[in-house]
């Protein structure tokens, strides 16, 4: 019964800890004239030139630096965002609700372009099996309702 809860718990730490990971592998890339421009619900980060004030719903997030959100057009004059997260150059950051955040193209330093790592990806995921493995070797392996031999338990 104590192996079979210590067994549980192991497992849902590894699960929790490999749901985790995947989150964190995820990163930015920067989009350069050779790539396209990112496309209609793309998630990007955009740096700014220079700061600006965008109006959102109950205030209005001044001196925003970087723009975290979802592409909504792409146009040669002006990027727009559904924004999730404005941060200031003060270090303060105003959550968006996917206010539209209209950035013109002059006040535009740099985008970058969501996306996951496979590579990172595949060896946390590794290390993270491989743990789980180890911790239920080192907690008696195998074993289950029949006992540790397996089958069931000799005659008397």
């Amino acid at each position: 019964m104590r192996n079979t809860l210590i067994r549980r718990t192991v497992t849902s730490l590894a699960l929790g800890a490999l749901s985790l990971v995947s989150v964190g592998c995820v990163g930015y890339a920067p989009v350069d004239g050779t790539q396209p421009a990112p496309q209609l619900g793309s998630e990007v980060r955009a740096h700014l030139s220079t700061p600006q004030s965008f109006p959102l719903i109950n205030l209005t997030a001044n001196n925003v630096v970087q723009v975290d959100g979802e592409v909504v057009r792409w146009e040669e004059d002006r990027l727009v965002l559904s924004a999730w997260w404005l941060r200031g150059a003060n270090g303060i950051e105003h959550r968006g609700i996917g206010e539209t955040v209209n950035i013109p193209r002059g006040f535009l330093g740099s985008v970058e372009r969501k996306q996951v790592s496979v590579a990172r990806t595949g060896v946390l995921v590794g290390v993270i099996a491989l743990l789980a493995v180890l911790a239920q070797a080192s907690l008696g392996g195998g074993g289950g309702p029949e006992g540790p031999g397996g089958g069931p338990p000799p005659e008397q």
